[in-house]
């Protein structure tokens, strides 16, 4: 039973590891998608058309490590 609950911690590390890389980078680009109208940003088109452009648009021009922010 000792050697099935180390595998199992590992498991779970490497789950919630994997879960934080790829939905971190998503709830940054929802609240730019949120946030994108406020603020002193004139009317009319907005920065970010959708979720991928704005992760996209965040990695060319802020670089990737931005994402995790």
């Amino acid at each position: 039973m000792q050697e099935h609950s180390r595998f199992y911690k590992k498991y779970g590390y490497t789950a919630g590891a994997a879960t934080l890389a790829v939905t971190n980078p998503l709830w940054v680009a929802k609240t730019r998608l949120q946030v994108q109208h406020m603020g002193n940003r004139p009317a009319g088109r907005p920065l970010y058309r959708n979720t991928f452009h704005c992760l996209a648009t965040m990695a060319r021009q802020e670089g990737v490590g931005r994402l995790y922010r």
